[in-house]
């Protein structure tokens, strides 16, 4: 969104349907407190750094880690 994309090449670009990308961008909107999508790119490309990580951000808004695919079985001794 910080670089311009559509929802449409959004969505294709993350491999989700377009409402999917409709709705994350009203949720992303209201927390920024953005009234448009333009004010919303501009505040996220403040916060992303370089590398497009959220940066100056609380660790409550981090992505957290993807679980594996299924549990680890125990190691047998």
């Amino acid at each position: 969104m910080a670089s311009g994309l559509s929802d449409d090449q959004i969505a294709r670009k993350l491999g989700v349907h377009r409402r999917t990308v409709q709705r994350a961008v009203a949720k992303l909107m209201e927390r920024l407190n953005a009234t448009s999508r333009f004010e919303a790119g501009l505040k996220l490309a403040r916060v992303m750094g370089a590398d497009g990580d959220l940066v100056g951000l609380a660790p409550s808004h981090t992505v957290p880690s993807p679980r594996p695919a299924r549990p680890v079985p125990p190691r047998v001794s």
